[in-house]
């Protein structure tokens, strides 16, 4: 858990990849640890992307609908991800997609159950990246900075403060033997 902790902290961005099929709800432990900040004070579901896994092993339509619906709710309320981070399809389709395998019983699955463009959702899952890269990221890496060089400021304000001939004054008359009342000698 705490090797996971220090990896979310580290990352960019994250993927969460959930089996849509057969447990699609945030577990509490999924939710308090995306529900924290990163070390920089980034909250982690800013980063996150969820990725419901296993469409095609659905047994019918309305399962997989309900299940969709559900995940897409669990999701809203329970860590407020914009239903533009959640991609809903199948590695193993996509992968016989990429092969040619065009014709296979679970692409078949995916078409009649109206999943016909999240057979590329990895495809573009892969492009929201890179769009989250050049864009959210970016902005998260500048408002660090930024909050990085406001505490750079304060403490170099305060170095130039402890060292300046008013504060070194104020130590000189504080601890001068002729400023101590009598009754200190």
């Amino acid at each position: 858990k705490k090797e996971t902790e220090e990896a979310l902290n580290r990352a960019d961005a994250i993927i969460l990849i959930k089996n849509i099929v057969e447990n699609s709800e945030i577990t509490s432990g999924e939710l308090e640890i995306l529900s924290r900040c990163d070390n920089e004070g980034m909250s982690l579901k800013e980063k996150l992307f969820i990725f419901g896994v296993r469409a095609d092993k659905a047994n019918t339509k309305e399962d997989l609908e309900h299940n969709i619906q559900t995940f897409k709710e669990d999701l809203q309320k329970n860590l407020e991800i914009k239903e533009d981070r959640t991609y809903i399809g199948s590695p193993y389709v996509y992968l016989q997609k990429l092969e040619g395998k065009n014709d296979t019983p679970e692409m078949r699955k995916m078409i009649e159950f109206g999943l016909e463009k999240e057979i590329d959702s990895i495809k573009n899952l892969k492009e929201d990246i890179k769009q989250f890269y050049k864009n959210e990221a970016f902005e998260n890496i500048k408002r660090q900075i930024n909050k990085n060089i406001n505490s750079l400021k304060e403490i170099l304000e305060q170095v130039v403060y402890e060292n300046s001939s008013e504060k070194l004054k104020e130590i000189y008359n504080a601890f001068h033997p002729r400023n101590k009342p009598k009754e200190w000698f």
